[in-house]
């Protein structure tokens, strides 16, 4: 009876023990389908602080924010009022922790060098820490495409904004706001489509140098998005 009853303890010290080396791991039981399910985290923050976070356009708190969930893909957002949003598609696995670093923009020129400049339009560059920035504000020197490169925010000896299309050399019919942008597979260049009247028209533009002359390439588009 005296070995049973130890036997009982050890076996319950032992479940008590893997279930929370489990826990700990990232495991969590679904109720509904009677299994542990693999789940990872996904942390939240941002420049500035105490922004909405939504995830699959679902409110789930502001930032600093750490998120437990099943792994798969999810849609990440950032908002937060008077500023641009920040829209980035993360994947999780299991046991694993993916950060989201929301840099925001005043959608007015502020006192700040990195808003001087004002901006028209952000789109973030999938999969890298960049960002393009679409500036227009009348400004013959500073109108144009940059690229912010949150990595060298901190911690590089680069500036983080850098010019990669100056407005000057756009047609003057063309305005950098309600702009699409197809990436290469490498990141390295884009295709811009701009409205134009009931058309558009698009250029190639690189991501990484400046360009000091425009390739439009809006009759050739199709075959430049397939490759």
């Amino acid at each position: 009876m005296h070995i049973i009853r130890n036997s009982i303890v050890v076996i319950f010290f032992t479940v008590i023990l893997v279930a929370t080396i489990a826990y700990a791991r990232g495991y969590r039981l679904d109720v509904q389908k009677g299994t542990m399910t693999s789940t990872g985290i996904i942390a939240v923050s941002s420049n500035p602080q105490a922004a909405q976070v939504y995830v699959n356009g679902v409110l789930k708190g502001v930032t600093d924010l750490h998120l437990t969930l099943p792994f798969g893909k999810y849609s990440i957002e950032v908002k937060k009022e008077g500023y641009t949003s920040w829209k980035h598609d993360v994947v999780l696995k299991g046991e694993l922790v993916v950060t989201a670093d929301a840099t925001l923009f005043p959608l007015n020129a502020s006192l700040t060098p990195l808003s001087t400049i004002g901006i028209s339009q952000v789109v973030s560059i999938d999969n890298t820490d960049k960002t393009l920035l679409f500036v227009e504000n009348g400004d013959v020197e500073k109108d144009g495409i940059y690229v912010f490169d949150q990595a060298k925010r901190t911690f590089s000896l680069f500036p983080p904004l850098k010019l990669l299309v100056s407005k000057k050399l756009f047609p003057e019919d063309i305005h950098l706001k309600g702009v699409s942008v197809i990436f290469s597979p490498d990141f390295k260049q884009g295709i811009t489509v701009f409205k134009r009247g009931e058309d558009t028209i698009s250029y190639l533009i690189s991501l990484e140098d400046e360009s000091t002359q425009l390739y439009e390439i809006t009759s050739s588009q199709p075959s430049q998005k397939d490759q």
